[in-house]
C-alpha cells in the first residue's frame, strides 16, 4: 500500500533560513535524517495513508533525534503536489534547492499530532 526509507544525511547550513540557523548548531553543516521514496499506492491516494507514513516516520525521527544528534529532517519533493503536500507539514525549501525541504527537529513534536 505504501512505504518509506531513512538514512542519514547532512545539510549544508548555509541553505537554512536564518532564523532557524540560530537554533542550530554552528557547524558548516548539520546532521538530519533523509525520509526517502515515500510513496502510496496510486489505488490508495487520498486515503490519508501518506499522512499516516509522514507522521510515522517523523514520530520514529523525533525518538532517534537524541541518540542520533540529528537537527533537520529532510524530503525531496518530486513535483509541485509533493511539495505542497510537505509544506502542509511544516517543511521549508532549503534556500538554493526549492525540492529539497527540511523540518527542524526542534519541531517535530507539533508535526507528528
Amino acid at each position: 500500500m505504501g512505504y518509506y526509507t531513512l538514512s542519514a544525511c547532512s545539510v549544508n547550513l548555509t541553505g537554512i533560513a536564518a532564523s532557524t540557523q540560530k537554533k542550530l548548531s554552528r557547524y558548516p553543516q548539520v546532521p538530519g535524517a533523509l525520509i526517502g521514496r515515500l510513496a502510496v499506492d496510486v489505488r490508495r491516494k487520498g486515503t490519508g495513508l501518506g499522512a499516516g507514513l509522514l507522521r510515522h516516520a517523523l514520530q520514529r525521527c523525533l525518538e532517534q533525534s537524541r541518540e542520533l544528534a540529528l537537527t533537520v529532517v529532510v524530503v525531496d519533493a518530486l513535483n509541485d503536489d509533493a511539495q505542497r503536500f510537505y509544506e502542509r507539514y511544516g517543511f521549508v525549501s532549503l534556500i538554493e534547492q526549492s525540492r529539497r525541504l527540511y523540518l527542524p527537529v526542534a519541531t517535530l513534536a507539533s508535526a507528528v499530532n
